[in-house]
């Protein structure tokens, strides 16, 4: 039970704790999640064609997007360790989700052991994922080598796959991604590095830009492996990339369908 116990995990974030509230660690870094509660419910509405026609997995990672925010607001609120343990493992069943839904099936016909058989790579990848949780809670650090493991692979492919995309919107929308990604790297970087400079300067939030940072580039990757998938699987779909509610880079990236063709519902 100690593990549940507030401060009991060792990590501890630039930002002054029980500042603001005597029941919230670390405010700021709580309320900066806000992005993991707004933008899902709206990408789940603009993506109903495409869940309807090409792959109903959509909504799953578009959920468990919304259950990293929701970890990593118990984390920050109780820095505990029990906390931290849910806010790293989330964030290992949303990425061995996006792995098992979107894999491009040129690829899973590559792996001799599973014949081909997306059924039986998402077995395996879940499998993987539900041992990790079970020995993380023993050992934490656990998790962290298995991030990683689906975290390398999952780029290279992805990499790959915007290379032969020949949408030059998706490619734009690929830099932008990786953009936001770097600055979102940075900021942790230089938060859990350099807090006494950053106390000094009486501006410790940079762990707050991390949560923004990582959630826009988390969707615009959740969008790209979307659209990678459907011109893949469902070219006769026609999918295409727009924004809502203008259709330029200043608005909500997501991909629309000729629904009118057919369904292909993965």
């Amino acid at each position: 039970m100690r593990h549940f116990a507030r401060g009991s995990s060792r990590v501890d974030w630039c930002e002054t704790n029980y500042v603001q509230s005597s029941y919230i660690a670390e405010f700021y870094n709580c309320a900066s999640n806000i992005l993991f509660f707004v933008v899902p419910p709206i990408l789940m509405c603009l993506f109903r064609p495409y869940t309807k026609c090409i792959n109903g997995n959509m909504n799953v990672v578009l959920v468990l997007m919304m259950f990293v925010g929701l970890s990593s607001v118990y984390f920050h609120a109780t820095l505990s360790l029990l906390g931290q343990l849910v806010d790293e493992l989330s964030i290992l069943w949303l990425m061995a989700s996006a792995f098992g839904y979107w894999l491009p099936q040129r690829i899973l016909k590559q792996m001799p052991v599973i014949n081909g058989s997306r059924v039986i790579f998402q077995r395996v990848v879940f499998t993987v994922a539900g041992i990790t949780t079970i020995l993380s809670c023993i050992k934490p650090e656990i998790n962290a080598f298995v991030l990683l493991s689906f975290g390398l692979p999952f780029v290279v492919i992805a990499a790959r796959e915007v290379r032969r995309c020949k949408c030059q919107r998706v490619k734009q929308l690929c830099c932008s991604g990786v953009l936001w990604w770097c600055l979102a790297v940075i900021c942790w970087i230089s938060d859990r590095c350099f807090c006494d400079l950053w106390l000094a300067l009486k501006f410790p939030y940079l762990h707050c830009a991390w949560h923004l940072l990582i959630a826009v580039s988390s969707y615009i990757g959740c969008v790209i492996c979307a659209y990678i998938f459907a011109a893949n699987e469902t070219p006769e779909l026609s999918p295409k990339l727009v924004y809502w509610p203008v259709d330029n880079q200043l608005g909500l990236p997501y991909v629309r369908i000729n629904s009118g063709k057919r369904n292909h519902k993965a």
